[in-house]
């Protein structure tokens, strides 16, 4: 479902995935020669070391590609031609980092709440990080460090993911962690790649890699004013079972309409870029 979850079998290792989440598999056979046939794969990894077998041809879904019996390989396909490729770029999506919102929740995840905003905005996001650590220490008997945005430096929290609570107005951190998103969200306004969306109303959740990292993300819980806040009261991407793309925008009838009031969804590309990605307008 996720090689952020489960990417390798034996001395075979999925990468990437053509459609993020949905099921990617793999069938391989050596008998006679070297066979592999894939569903739902853009990137893999053959140990060909791991095999006892003198051929120097694979053929991977009626493609067949030359390769070093020796070697550890990765092939990526392209335009649904199959080539061998270079060892993937840790910027890129991968089994160590794959994205899915709810990805942001791990390795050693800290949260920075905003306190740069009126009293009101600050409150708010304190309280929404709370009670989101409250809920992870009850759920999953996990402890989570809470600190203000003027708190936080990349040195302190080297390769910890991290949850941003607020926006660029409020949330001094933001620059920091989140200057080149393709996504930004202030007060009042949604600038997601270059497409604008105003209004107060706006709630946002989404994931993104920290830059200064090779594993670790940052997921963002935002809002662009006061109604957009309440519309992100609703907090299911911290119960068992339910699955969050990288992006979710939604307004404020969401509370009253549920998911006929989403926006926008879906998932950056295998760069983490939006023109690459996979997302439903509405």
């Amino acid at each position: 479902g996720s090689p952020g979850v489960s990417s390798k079998s034996h001395f075979i290792t999925i990468h990437q995935q053509e459609a993020p989440f949905k099921t990617s598999s793999f069938n391989f056979s050596k008998e006679g020669k070297l066979g592999l046939t894939t569903d739902n794969v853009a990137l893999i990894e053959v140990d060909f070391s791991a095999i006892e077998s003198s051929e120097n041809n694979i053929e991977i879904d009626g493609e067949a590609l030359q390769i070093d019996s020796n070697k550890s390989l990765f092939f990526k396909k392209t335009e649904g031609s199959w080539k061998v490729a270079k060892s993937p770029s840790l910027n890129e999506k991968g089994p160590h980092r794959n994205g899915g919102f709810k990805d942001a929740f791990n390795n050693n995840v800290v949260f920075v709440y905003a306190t740069k905003g009126t009293k009101f905005e600050n409150e708010w996001y304190y309280n929404r990080a709370r009670f989101d650590a409250e809920t992870f220490w009850y759920r999953a008997n996990g402890n989570i460090e809470i600190v203000k945005d003027v708190d936080f430096s990349l040195d302190k929290y080297a390769n910890r993911n991290v949850v941003v609570y607020g926006n660029k107005d409020n949330n001094s951190a933001w620059n920091t962690l989140l200057k080149d998103s393709p996504i930004q969200v202030k007060n009042n306004q949604v600038n997601f790649d270059g497409k604008l969306l105003s209004g107060n109303q706006w709630g946002m959740y989404f994931i993104t890699p920290r830059k200064d990292s090779d594993k670790a993300s940052i997921g963002v819980v935002t809002a662009t004013g006061t109604k957009g806040m309440k519309a992100a009261y609703m907090n299911h991407y911290l119960v068992n079972g339910t699955t969050f793309p990288d992006v979710l925008l939604f307004d404020d009838e969401v509370l009253e309409n549920g998911m006929s009031a989403v926006k926008c969804a879906g998932f950056f590309g295998n760069n983490w870029s939006v023109e690459t990605g996979d997302f439903e307008w509405k």
